[in-house]
């Protein structure tokens, strides 16, 4: 139980937050590209360019295609598990281009352990495919990307574990990222193993009618050993979706959500306060930085989809990184290295931390206007925001960090 006085959700959300030890360091921006034409195609300048102007720290990619799959002839197939490794010789020379383009942005290879687009996965590994209730084979919504979950003991877990070495070992990226981490789009596999503690139950006896088992469940120690292998070699490791069990989150390893909704930003307010922008809504960069408002609604940071934006000036995520969340609020991210807002108020650390302010317009650019104010009060030094509609502010603390003075639910902050 944690009480909150208050009564306040965001009150009780940062007083959990705390004993979840969930507020560390998080690293960006992120930022996704497509590694295949016609986008491998691009000259390293406007590559670069890009990269720049998303001020990206990392980059997620390493995605390929191809248009056969047992011999049947489709517009494209997106290489997943065993069928990564026919993806292998076109990515390498793609890599090595953006690679030279921005050598001190990290690389981060894209992984998935559930779905396997290999043409013989369902025949190899068939005995660990994701079933439903009636023990039929389930795939991710066409018929060549078959679902499997994969074990220490079961022979998928294994080809994986190889396949992901062979990731490290070939292309020697920074780090992983790694995609729908906890579950694909099934949440439960009918069949053995048995998770232990799920089932169906009939809503009128209230007696189990037939085992299940979640996924996330029955994969979590296979998916341990390899995120511990990574890190052991030095590498990151970066997740899409919920982290759901304490042992991923004594890691550390951030993780985000979708955001084709934003109220999906909600799941990860508990964990590492991510949102990844939305590849359906996102046509221009002002598409870009209204997402990044939305996050702020929920006290999230943001992370670039992909390369469907290309930008023509930096924006919020320009002073938004590193991140170390002390208070989550209502459009507003209180850190230990700075402080966001797309709300008015006053804000601060409790001390004389001094800062630098950035407010950037409705269109994401940076802007002079409307003027902002520093304002000290019994030896603590405040930034006075007044912010219009569809503005932000970012308030970077200088170097010299002091000890945080808390009050009840934080440091100080006050939104009009």
């Amino acid at each position: 139980m944690i009480p909150a006085a208050s009564g306040d959700y965001w009150d009780f959300l940062n007083r959990l937050r705390c004993f979840l030890n969930s507020n560390f360091k998080l690293e960006g921006p992120v930022a996704g590209m497509r590694f295949y034409p016609p986008y491998s195609e691009w000259s390293i300048e406007k590559f670069r360019t890009m990269m720049e102007l998303k001020s990206a720290a990392f980059i997620m990619g390493g995605m390929t295609f191809r248009t056969q799959y047992k011999g049947k002839t489709l517009p494209y197939l997106f290489n997943h598990g065993q069928g990564i490794v026919s993806g292998l010789s076109a990515l390498k020379p793609v890599l090595e281009k953006f690679r030279k383009a921005v050598p001190d942005v990290k690389y981060l290879q894209y992984f998935h352990c559930y779905i396997d687009s290999g043409d013989d996965s369902d025949q190899r590994f068939t005995a660990d495919a994701i079933t439903d209730m009636n023990g039929k084979p389930l795939n991710y919504g066409l018929y060549y990307y078959p679902l499997f979950f994969p074990t220490q003991e079961n022979q998928f877990g294994q080809a994986s574990a190889r396949l992901l070495d062979m990731l490290l070992d070939e292309l020697n990226p920074d780090g992983i990222f790694w995609d729908e981490f906890a579950q694909s789009m099934v949440t439960y596999h009918y069949g053995k193993p048995w998770d232990g503690c799920s089932g169906d139950i009939d809503p009128n006896t209230h007696e189990v009618k037939q085992l299940k088992s979640a996924v996330s469940l029955i994969t979590r120690d296979w998916r341990l050993a390899q995120v511990k292998k990574i890190l052991s070699r030095g590498k990151r490791v970066f997740a899409n979706g919920q982290i759901n069990c304490q042992v991923f989150r004594d890691l550390q390893i951030p993780t985000f959500a979708e955001t084709a909704q934003s109220t999906f930003c909600a799941r990860m307010q508990l964990y590492t306060p991510i949102a990844l922008g939305d590849h359906l809504s996102e046509a221009t960069e002002t598409d870009a930085y209204r997402n990044m408002l939305n996050a702020l609604d929920y006290g999230c940071v943001y992370y670039w989809y992909g390369d469907q934006v290309y930008p023509t000036h930096k924006t919020l995520t320009d002073k938004m990184y590193p991140i170390t969340p002390i208070r989550l609020g209502p459009g507003f991210i209180i850190g230990q290295e700075r402080i966001l807002t797309r709300k008015s108020g006053f804000f601060g650390w409790g001390d004389a931390s001094d800062f630098d302010i950035f407010v950037y317009d409705e269109k994401g650019c940076l802007t002079d206007k409307p003027p902002v104010a520093r304002i000290t009060r019994d030896g603590q030094n405040f930034a006075e925001i007044n912010l219009w509609p569809d503005w932000s502010a970012a308030i970077v603390r200088k170097p010299a960090i002091t000890e945080i003075r808390q009050n009840e639910t934080g440091p100080y902050s006050s939104i009009k």
